[in-house]
């Protein structure tokens, strides 16, 4: 039992005691729209929190804009001039042909004008 004279002396308890909170580090300022894409990138970056992600959009029938994000990515990334036509094609096909499978909300016009040579 702790004596009415002071702080407990075991450690046990001394450990126990109340101290001031850390100081904060400085957060830099964001605007709301920068905050949301560093939320989604963290989310994105995470494997489980993106699989719970793209779980949701499959439910939702809203995966095709992931999907399309991701492909963009792979293509960002490629060097080859050969395989970078490739993708671009498949990109195409898969998003923007008529027929696509993977339609994104787009106008005709706005397909029209992504069309390739």
């Amino acid at each position: 039992p702790a004596s009415p004279r002071g702080p407990p002396s075991t450690p046990e308890k001394a450990s126990s005691a109340i101290l001031p909170p850390a100081p904060l580090p400085a957060v830099p300022s964001f605007t709301p729209q920068q905050l949301n894409r560093l939320k989604l990138k963290a989310v994105l970056d995470d494997p489980v929190l993106s699989g719970l992600f793209k779980t949701y959009l499959q439910t939702t029938d809203q995966s095709e804009n992931l999907v399309f994000w991701e492909e963009v990515q792979l293509f960002r990334r490629e060097e080859g001039e050969k395989e970078r036509g490739e993708m671009f094609m498949r990109v195409y096909e898969l998003f923007f042909a008529e027929n696509s499978g993977q339609g994104l909300f787009l106008t005709a016009q706005e397909k029209e004008e992504i069309s390739p040579v």
